[in-house]
């Protein structure tokens, strides 16, 4: 999985932006309105909240779950690891997606 395409959009739509925690962070937010379905309704249909609005990044427009995203680096393996492994719930549960 590569952010790239993301990570561009970021900087072309946010030149002074200079932290690469924030582009990035924002990269994973794009990335997962765009490939990432809803666990609960399983809807790719997302509300983005304001940038920094308290834990939360997006919200199902379906359902109304709310979801924060987290970004980590990662290898291959650690990643296919992850996916095989980790149960993913909303965030009233207190999981984040990775």
């Amino acid at each position: 999985m590569s952010l790239q395409p993301q990570i561009d959009k970021v900087k072309e739509q946010n030149p002074l932006w200079k932290s690469n925690s924030r582009i990035i962070g924002r990269a994973a937010e794009i990335y997962s309105c765009e490939k990432i379905q809803c666990i609960k309704c399983n809807e790719m249909n997302w509300l983005e909240c304001i940038i920094n609005a308290k834990s939360k990044d997006q919200i199902c427009k379906n359902c109304g779950k709310k979801y924060q995203i987290k970004c980590k680096n990662t290898t291959e393996k650690s990643y296919n690891n992850i996916k095989k492994n980790v149960n993913l719930k909303p965030l009233e549960q207190n999981i984040t997606l990775h």
